[in-house]
């Protein structure tokens, strides 16, 4: 057996090389343990957690998150709405969504109107405020329509484009901090029911009933949406549309739904009246409900009231088809009509001239 006796110089080099590589071994370790159980953000996506809201920064948002403290909730607020990768909201947010249909009226570009509609949603008790929100603008009719006394051409056609541009525009600076609004402008015209097809076809899997609004139509009373909710999962087959009055709820001359012996429905306070009379005003209905009524009608490109009025007049189906108007009979109006034909609208209110005690509404425009 041979045993190498090595120098005091070659003993204090080797000791010091086998430290180094054991210090290596214990960093290399200490890095994967931390990797695996301690991930650390990347440089170009750092998740940051603020007002119990998980948002995705970027490097160049650095200077604004150096900027929170207590006092900067608003701020902050502002931010998370203003960034894209925002968490998935929950499946309550996502169960109701709200259409409105828009399309060109004298008050544009102005939007006051459509605002005063949105912000009305307050009175929908129950609703999510985060739930989807759909503002679809029409375009004007193409110039080969069937109807020409309603196209218009030149120069009035390309100023009008121009305003609803405008009109759009306005509307998304309002909403741009609002994720949950969708501001949509369609490249043709699909009237109220293509309207309402093109929303079907964008909501979330999680969606399952939609409020169906008119740009000019407010909600004036609170309304027990949770108790519509309800009703329409307890009673799927008798409570199928809810309509929201803007007159009172009165019995039309002839009313079968109206008259039979099951025509009111109530649940968690809420009451709810069966009637033959159809109407485009503001309801609510599932998805399902909708898209059956898609197939139903066939040609959607306009109103869906026509048809439907003449399906529940000429076969009244109550128990398929019937709308139910919100709250008992008599009670009512639960919208407010704006009225956005007339210019230069106040919000709230009526333009109105009353001649020989007689009030008449002024400034109409048909289109």
């Amino acid at each position: 057996m041979v045993v190498l006796e090595l120098n005091p110089k070659c003993k204090w080099f080797l000791k010091r090389e086998l430290l180094g590589v054991l210090i290596s071994m214990l960093l290399l370790n200490a890095i994967y343990i931390s990797d695996r159980f301690i991930p650390m953000p990347s440089s170009s996506n750092r998740t940051m957690r603020y007002s119990s809201v998980a948002i995705s920064m970027s490097a160049t948002d650095d200077d604004k998150l150096a900027a929170f403290d207590n006092d900067d909730i608003e701020e902050g607020e502002s931010l998370i709405k203003n960034n894209s990768s925002i968490s998935n909201s929950s499946t309550f947010d996502k169960e109701t969504a709200v259409l409105i249909t828009s399309n060109w009226i004298p008050s544009a570009p102005k939007i006051d109107i459509i605002v005063e509609v949105i912000e009305s949603l307050s009175q929908l008790k129950g609703l999510s405020p985060r739930a989807p929100v759909f503002v679809i603008i029409d375009h004007i009719l193409s110039t080969d329509h069937k109807k020409q006394k309603n196209v218009i051409f030149g120069k009035e056609r390309l100023e009008t484009e121009h305003t609803l541009e405008e009109y759009s525009m306005n509307l998304m600076r309002k909403y741009r901090n609002k994720p949950n609004v969708h501001i949509i402008n369609n490249k043709i015209n699909l009237h109220i029911g293509g309207n309402l097809n093109k929303t079907l076809h964008i909501l979330d899997d999680d969606t399952k009933f939609l409020y169906f609004l008119q740009h000019d139509f407010k909600f004036a009373k609170k309304i027990n949406h949770t108790a519509i909710v309800k009703a329409m999962k307890d009673y799927p087959q008798k409570l199928k549309n809810v309509r929201f009055n803007k007159h009172k709820n009165k019995k039309r001359r002839r009313d079968p739904c109206w008259d039979e012996p099951d025509a009111q429905l109530q649940v968690e306070g809420a009451t709810f009246t069966k009637t033959t009379s159809w109407s485009d005003n503001n309801h609510f209905a599932s998805v399902d409900f909708f898209k059956s009524m898609i197939e139903k009608v066939h040609f959607i490109t306009r109103p869906l009231e026509s048809p439907m009025q003449y399906i529940m007049h000429a076969q009244p189906n109550c128990s398929k088809w019937a709308q139910h108007l919100y709250g008992a009979p008599y009670q009512g109006r639960h919208i407010l009509h704006l009225d956005g034909r007339k210019g230069n609208l106040v919000p709230g209110k009526v333009n109105e001239i009353v001649t020989n005690n007689v009030t008449k509404a002024a400034n109409v425009i048909t289109y």
